[in-house]
């Protein structure tokens, strides 16, 4: 069972990451979609994501799920959750208490092309002098998560990466790991605090904290 990584953030929200390698049979032992999806891999991702759901909380009701164009929700906001995943990778995470924002991401050099589509002028500024043993494709990795999951936390969509999440800082606890100060001003003004960290090429991200 590749339980790749979890984590207790406090007694009501915890997070997980799962390194698939199981064929889908794993994972219908507890859910099977109610919508097709046609991509093997994708299914799989999909799969994995819901499996991790249950994990972090036996009694989550993943057959409930409903789609608003593509976030997942439950109609009776029972929980705060939210699900990631890329390459071989899924994440999720479960609260009862705050809403949540995950996100999963391999390094790759294709951020160094979208730089200017997701950070503002400051914050090209910040990254170039931020003093860190991370290559500037790992910091721009590490942003885009942060970024993703303030998004998902916000849950609304809509939402320009550049002006509504501002990046003012970020900081390192740890030779991989640490945390991302940034402002988030899409109808609520709220300061939002991102963890990170890196497994060598895969760096995971994370939000949990009330909307104001």
């Amino acid at each position: 069972m590749p339980l790749f990584y979890t984590q207790n953030i406090n007694e009501t929200t915890r997070l997980a990451v799962w390194h698939i390698t199981e064929p889908e049979a794993f994972f219908n032992k507890i859910y099977i979609p109610r919508h097709e999806i046609s991509h093997p891999h994708k299914r799989l991702q999909h799969l994995a994501g819901r499996f991790l759901l249950r994990l972090l909380d036996a009694a989550f009701p993943v057959n409930k799920i409903q789609l608003d164009g593509r976030r997942p929700y439950l109609p009776d906001n029972s929980y705060y959750f939210s699900i990631s995943h890329c390459g071989d990778y899924a994440a999720a995470i479960v609260s009862r208490q705050f809403p949540v924002g995950i996100d999963v991401e391999l390094v790759a050099e294709k951020l160094l092309r979208l730089e200017k589509k997701f950070l503002n002028e400051p914050e090209q500024l910040l990254i170039r002098r931020k003093e860190t043993n991370l290559t500037m494709v790992s910091q721009l990795t590490m942003l885009w998560s942060a970024k993703e999951c303030m998004f998902k936390w916000y849950a609304k969509g809509n939402v320009d990466f550049r002006k509504d999440m501002v990046i003012k800082d970020y900081t390192f606890t740890g030779d991989a790991e640490g945390i991302a100060s940034a402002h988030f001003g899409k109808e609520v003004d709220a300061s939002c605090t991102t963890h990170f960290r890196f497994f060598d090429n895969l760096c995971l991200a994370w939000l949990a904290q009330p909307p104001h």
